[in-house]
C-alpha cells in the first residue's frame, strides 16, 4: 500500500493544452445549459483518460486495477443516471 502512495505522491503527467481547453469549454457549455449529467460524464472521460496515460506506464497490476475500477464506476454511473428521474 505504501508503494501506491509513493507512486501517486511522485507522479508527474503532462497534459496537452488542447485537452484542457476542450474540457473547460465543454464543462462551461454544460454548466450554461444546466446539463449536469453530461458535464459529469464529460469530466469523467477526460480524467479517466489522463489517469490511463499515467497508469499505462506503471506495472500491470496497477493498470488492471485502474481499468476494472474505472469501468465499474462508469457502468454504475450510467446505470444510475438512466434509472433516476429528475
Amino acid at each position: 500500500m505504501s508503494e501506491l502512495f509513493t507512486l501517486l505522491k511522485t507522479a508527474k503527467i503532462t497534459l496537452p493544452v488542447m485537452e484542457i481547453t476542450s474540457l473547460i469549454v465543454g464543462l462551461s457549455i454544460c454548466l450554461a445549459n444546466k446539463w449536469t449529467r453530461s458535464g459529469l460524464l464529460l469530466a469523467y472521460v477526460f480524467v479517466y483518460r489522463w489517469g490511463w496515460m499515467f497508469f499505462a506506464k506503471q506495472s500491470m497490476p496497477y493498470f488492471l486495477t485502474y481499468l476494472v475500477l474505472g469501468g465499474l464506476v462508469l457502468v454504475l454511473s450510467v446505470y444510475d443516471m438512466l434509472g433516476s428521474k429528475e
